[in-house]
């Protein structure tokens, strides 16, 4: 039998074959499409793989894969959307970033240096939640589960993402923290479900990766 990820009022109706398992997907998220000149731009980037520094790493329940795999491949994704890059070359992740002269040596223009310091969903009330649900799963059984769960909570998505930007053709060195907040009311059923898990997350990362992606078209040099 899959595992249920979190312990939670989703979980517990699962348990009593109140609602539906929801299976482990890959990572996505509502993401800019890259436009049809993608690659046309003028310089040549590096990226290297995301440094995971999450104190929380529960949302890979939640998802197929490797989380840090695929936010590295949605921020190279960001960089060609940006229409500033021809490339994007890929190095390794939490090592130091190659001295200035190294990059200008290999060609590379811009080099982004990630970490991902945040990605998930809250449930502030969460643990209160389920205690209540527990209590009310004893006296009133499932039904009095299920009117419980109709009832309304807030649920969260939040992103951090710190990013070293070295731009070899000036030499600068620039750190920013991209960040994403979305919130929802849903009804406790609902609140955390496997879906709304990876739907938060995904969000609050879109919300992240916008300014991302605007940070990265400023570097583009200007127009002739």
């Amino acid at each position: 039998m899959r595992r249920m990820a979190g312990n939670g009022l989703a979980a517990m109706a699962a348990s009593l074959c109140l609602v539906g398992c929801v299976s482990r997907l890959p990572f996505s998220y509502p993401q800019a499409a890259v436009p049809s000149d993608s690659g046309a731009g003028s310089l040549v980037g590096a990226l290297h793989a995301v440094c995971d520094r999450r104190a929380d790493r529960s949302i890979g329940d939640v998802y197929e894969g490797d989380v840090n795999v695929a936010v590295s491949a949605a921020m190279r994704h960001e960089m060609l959307a940006s229409g500033a890059f021809a490339r994007v070359e890929a190095l390794p992740g939490c090592i130091a970033s190659p001295p200035l002269e190294a990059l200008r040596t290999q060609g590379i223009d811009v080099l982004v240096q990630p970490s991902l310091d945040e990605l998930h969903w809250v449930q502030p009330d969460h643990e209160q939640v389920v205690a209540t649900a527990v209590a009310i799963a004893v006296v009133a059984g499932a039904i009095g589960v299920i009117a419980y769960g109709l009832t309304d909570t807030e649920v969260y998505g939040r992103t951090a993402i710190q990013a070293t930007i070295v731009d070899a053709r000036h030499g600068s060195r620039e750190t920013r923290t991209y960040t994403g907040e979305v919130r929802e009311t849903l009804d406790k059923l609902r609140a955390d479900s496997e879906e709304t898990r990876r739907e938060m997350a995904a969000r609050s990362f879109a919300v992240a990766m916008q300014a991302f992606r605007v940070d990265m078209a400023a570097l583009a040099p200007p127009a002739p």
